[in-house]
């Protein structure tokens, strides 16, 4: 995974995105490598101005091309919350990730403590025990 979270997607400026490369017997390849920003078909979530999806990435689970990409958007405003962030799980599949059941989660989202305010960057870390 690269992240490249002030790149301009689609006219828009800092928008974010990431690149995910996969590997092989000879290591890291880019033969079937994907960029992902919230301008990718299906992916959940407005493309934004200096939202800087994938300053942080986390894989989950990552083998045979089935892993889940968690990808931090932190800079993501929200309804009047300048910077409250947010994050995107792209899940996997045998053929790599894939925008089919994605999701979208910031603080309004259920079981998630807190409210959305102002520079939260909610998102910024990620992390995995795995």
């Amino acid at each position: 995974m690269i992240g490249a979270p002030n790149e301009n997607v689609d006219g828009i400026r800092d928008a974010g995105a990431a690149t995910v490369l996969y590997g092989s017997e000879g290591g890291l390849s880019t033969t079937g490598a994907r960029r992902w920003s919230r301008a990718s078909a299906g992916i959940k979530g407005a493309l934004g101005h200096d939202d800087t999806f994938g300053k942080d990435l986390v894989i989950l689970g990552a083998r045979h091309r089935s892993g889940v990409l968690v990808a931090g958007v932190p800079d993501d405003d929200l309804r009047g919350a300048i910077r409250a962030g947010s994050v995107t799980v792209i899940r996997g599949s045998a053929k790599g990730l894939t925008a089919a059941g994605d999701q979208y989660l910031d603080q309004r989202s259920p079981h998630l403590p807190g409210q959305p305010e102002e520079w939260d960057q909610f998102g910024t870390l990620l992390s995995s025990d795995h």
